[in-house]
């Protein structure tokens, strides 16, 4: 996208809209010419995120970086979606609003049409930060055959609560035993490059939750990963996400990615995925209590069934753990925050 054509995006949709990404950064960095930067491909799944998609475009588009392409892939948005995307009609490289499969198979729809030599997916409720693909292109060109995993700031939104997660072991033994506490990694401040794209294939459309989880397993069987020093993405926490509204489906399917690779690595602590399953069953019977009792009552017994002897304990633990954490934040004056329940 040239400086030029940057220049002319329309204004906010209300004048009191101020900083990124409805302002672009003053002195910005020009940014390198367009004739050396790699092009870069950011396909955005979409359905009903009118509120917040026009945020989204925005900050891909608003980046001093003069060689991307934004490819829209709607799911038949019945709310304000459409009329956003025909206002950025001019900025969008491809984009479709029709019914599709899922959030796996808009993506995989996106990057069939994708030309760049770097690609990602940016949910329609998330944010690159600025300067964030002129970064990822320097590191392009230092490291052309790894992907690349930064730093993401996870923020409630409406809030002005965030928190910086930073990658780390984002290795595909330490991928598989996700739940070891060694891994940290998130999908979105997650790119790969045209390469990697090619050598493992599209998204596996099985997975409704775990899709991205399952797609970097395979990756890093075949690349290492490369980490950015600083945040390019923002990911927004809000009630009608799927980590929060859907938050307690996400195992099941984490759960049968990681084991489908279980025989690749020698010594997986299986014993420590019984209980990382068993309290995250405990921990969804005390978030679904009240939504739904019947639930939270199938969950207890999923984590009670798990390992009989030693789940109890496993429940006793976990719950004293909680009761610190909760007491400590209250003598800190709301100590850590989260955005995800019950830690």
């Amino acid at each position: 996208m040239q400086t030029e054509t940057r220049q002319r995006i329309p204004e906010p949709p209300a004048a009191d809209l101020r900083g990124w990404p409805w302002e672009a950064p003053a002195g910005a960095d020009a940014g390198p010419a367009a004739e050396d930067a790699p092009l870069v491909s950011i396909v955005i799944p979409s359905y009903n995120q009118g509120v917040y998609i026009e945020e989204t475009i925005r900050s891909i588009v608003l980046q001093d970086y003069p060689n991307v392409e934004v490819i829209v892939i709607d799911g038949g948005s019945t709310d304000s979606t459409v009329a956003v995307l025909k206002k950025y009609e001019p900025w969008l490289a491809h984009w479709v609003s029709e019914k599709d499969k899922g959030q796996a198979n808009a993506i995989n729809k996106g990057l069939s049409v994708a030309r760049g030599e770097i690609v990602t997916w940016l949910n329609s409720d998330d944010l690159l930060l600025p300067g964030a693909l002129r970064r990822l292109a320097r590191a392009y060109v230092q490291k052309p055959g790894t992907f690349f995993v930064s730093p993401v700031e996870h923020f409630l939104d409406g809030t002005d609560k965030a928190r910086v997660f930073e990658p780390q072991h984002v290795t595909h033994r330490e991928l598989i035993e996700f739940w070891s506490g060694r891994v940290r990694w998130n999908d979105p401040g997650t790119f790969y490059t045209r390469e990697v794209l090619e050598t493992v294939g599209p998204i596996d459309e099985s997975f409704r939750y775990s899709f991205d989880y399952e797609f970097v397993l395979r990756v890093s069987k075949r690349f290492e990963a490369t980490y950015l020093p600083e945040p390019t993405t923002r990911f927004r926490v809000h009630a009608a996400s799927k980590t929060v509204s859907e938050g307690d489906r996400f195992i099941y399917e984490t759960a049968r990615a990681s084991q489908a690779y279980w025989n690749d690595a020698e010594g997986v602590d299986r014993k420590g995925f019984r209980r990382y399953f068993a309290v995250t069953m405990f921990r969804n019977a005390v978030v679904n209590a009240r939504r739904s009792p019947a639930g939270a009552l199938g969950y207890l017994w999923q984590g009670f069934t798990t390992d009989a002897l030693r789940s109890p304990f496993w429940l006793a633990g976990w719950a004293a753990k909680v009761v610190g954490t909760r007491l400590a934040a209250r003598r800190d004056r709301g100590g850590e925050w989260s955005g995800f329940g019950v830690d």
